[in-house]
Order: C-alpha cells, then structure tokens, then sequence
C-alpha cells in the first residue's frame, strides 16, 4: 500500500493536527500467532489494510523511521518490550536463522480505523533481553542495504529536473 495523501500531508506538516498512530504485526512460522503491539495505553480494533479486523494490545514500543537518526541509512530501529510468553517465541525464532521475523508496520490516522499505509520488514539482529523482557531489532526494507543512504535519490543543482536551493554558489 503506498502513501496516501492524507498521511504525505500529515507527514509534512501537520497542520490538522491529527495523531499518527502505529501498529506493528509480528510474524513468524514459529509463532503460536501474530503478535499485534501498539504504543498505545490499550487495545485498539483496527482494519488490517484487506478488510480483517485485528485488535492491537498494548506495549512499550519505540520505532526510528529509516533516515530520522543522523546515520542516514535505510535502517529502522525498533525496540519494545513483550511479555515473556512473546520473548520466548523470538528466542526460538532467532535460533531458526534461515526465516527472519517479519514485521508489517501500519500507520493510522487518528479516528480512521484503515491504515493509510502498510509496510512489510524483515527485522534483523534482533537482540532478546530476557531479564526485562525487551527486545532490540533492525527492521530492514529488502532492497536497501546498510551502505544505501534514505532516501535513494540523486538531487542535483541544474538539469531537467533541478532543484535550485541546492546551488550553493
């Protein structure tokens, strides 16, 4: 699912003043089922993006968009904590290294309950405290890579497609 316009407004400016809301789905054949987790204060019902109702519960979550941190790359750091039923089930599914976790990140504006966009990660070196019962994790997009700047775009400062701010003479 790609931006939409409203979230590409919301994203650049905020003017309306209303909330972004996340919701993370993970997954794993491992798993006993999807895990749904939100920073929110409490479950929450939303639409899935193909008409599937899921509720998410709450946990402490913490997500670094890719490019918001001064490195730049196309990483997106994620922490949160899980309860230990959850920290098991990643312990496990880091032990079977050939299927990676997959994360599916789905934005919501506040008071629409169909996510304005949905994206689906690979979460790599993840990393499982089990003492407090948080887990660290690099979710990764496929077809960047730890040497790819965020965005992948060339500006320049003359040509057909020119961007003038960028002359510095």
């Amino acid at each position: 699912m790609s931006l939409t316009a409203a979230l590409r407004r919301e994203y650049a400016s905020n003017a309306t003043g209303v909330r972004i809301r996340e919701g993370v789905t993970l997954s794993h054949p491992s798993f006993s089922r999807q895990r749904h987790i939100s920073a929110e204060p409490h479950d929450w019902a939303a639409d899935d993006g193909n008409g599937t109702t899921i509720i998410y519960h709450p946990a402490p979550i913490a997500i670094t968009q890719p490019g918001q941190d001064e490195s730049g790359m196309g990483r997106m750091p994620i922490t949160f904590a899980a309860v230990p039923e959850v920290v098991a089930e990643l312990v496990r599914a880091a032990e079977n290294a050939r299927r990676p976790v997959t994360m599916t990140l789905r934005e919501y504006l506040d008071g629409n309950l169909v996510p304005e966009q949905v994206r689906v990660f690979s979460l790599t070196g993840a990393s499982v405290d089990t003492r407090a019962s948080t887990v660290s994790a690099v979710a990764a997009l496929p077809v960047l890579t730890d040497s790819a700047r965020w965005p992948r775009f060339l500006y320049r400062a003359s040509g057909p497609k020119s961007f003038p701010g960028l002359d510095r003479k």
